[in-house]
């Protein structure tokens, strides 16, 4: 959840400016729900076993990326020189303002998306597989359905980006492509050494 980000920081902000590299560590370094639970579904379907604390995980890792990339943003804001535009004697330099690092994680940990998937993670821990029986019609079949049309809509938004594509770099492109290959051949690597199924 940190070496993801950290290692797509260092390789973005040759590419882009800081804070767009701050924000696409963050994407990159965040764990994907919607990944996750599709590739669960896949291996359920196929039968395959996997390691059920692998969902506490992926809502603990949901986190430290978005701390990462919002201390990252904070620090660069504050290494940039600030400034206002007054009327009366143009652009004056303002001093920079200052989050302490309390109120980064805070607010990053407060965040909607945040609070659901900490919550739900409670939720199922206390009410155990009665309430998995219970929430099945929701995360079942409804949840299927849900999910086509989230990607559906991505992929509309995708589409109608795709123009924009022609002002970037070709690095950049490559970068999107190869990232998220490497990132697993690296995750891979690591549960290989310390024998995670």
């Amino acid at each position: 959840a940190l070496i993801v980000p950290t290692l797509s920081y260092l390789v973005l902000r040759k590419l882009v400016s800081g804070f767009d590299a701050a924000a696409l560590a963050a994407t990159y370094g965040s764990v994907s729900a919607v990944t996750f639970i599709t590739a669960t579904q896949y291996l359920e379907k196929h039968g395959l076993s996997y390691g059920g604390h692998m969902s506490a995980a992926m809502a603990l890792m949901e986190s430290p990326a978005i701390v990462f990339a919002v201390l990252l943003a904070n620090t660069l804001r504050q290494a940039a020189p600030a400034s206002t535009v007054s009327a009366q004697t143009g652009v004056e330099p303002r001093p920079a303002a200052s989050s302490s690092i309390g109120k980064i994680v805070h607010e990053s940990l407060t965040d909607g998306a945040q609070l659901l998937l900490i919550g739900a993670m409670l939720v199922g821990i206390l009410s155990g597989d009665t309430g998995k029986a219970a929430m099945q019609p929701f995360s079942g079949d409804l949840f299927k359905g849900m999910l086509a049309f989230f990607l559906l809509d991505m992929g509309l938004k995708t589409a109608r980006s795709l123009p924009d594509l022609r002002d970037k770099s070709p690095l950049l492109l490559a970068w999107a492509v190869l990232a998220p290959v490497c990132h697993a051949a690296l995750a891979l690597c690591l549960a290989w050494l310390l024998q995670i199924s």
